[in-house]
């Protein structure tokens, strides 16, 4: 799936648990993420049921996956971001591999 089929399908009020945008595109992907945050918490305080990671931060996968199974706070989502993921450690990604699977 790319990006505008992303788009697509969050217009039509579907939303799967987990995207992954890689790509040029960085226009479309940035409005990708602002649907899908719109269609996840909305305009709810964000502080609640949204976590935001930088790859680049020498982020551990594991508090991504905690932070994504983590019961969202009177909403029925949570939204979670990791920018630039391929800046992270080698072995940072298994835990975000087993929760995809």
């Amino acid at each position: 799936m790319d990006v505008l089929e992303a788009i697509d399908e969050v217009r039509k009020g579907t939303v799967r648990p987990v995207y992954v945008f890689v790509g040029d595109e960085t226009f479309l992907i940035d409005r990708a993420v602002k649907m899908l945050r719109a269609a996840t918490v909305g305009e709810g305080i964000a502080g609640f049921n949204e976590d935001v990671f930088h790859g680049a931060k020498g982020l551990d996968g594991h508090k991504v996956v905690s932070a994504a199974t983590t019961l969202p706070m009177m909403a029925d989502k949570r939204f979670i971001l990791v920018r630039h993921a391929e800046a992270m450690n080698a072995d940072a990604h298994a835990p975000l591999i087993g929760y995809f699977k």
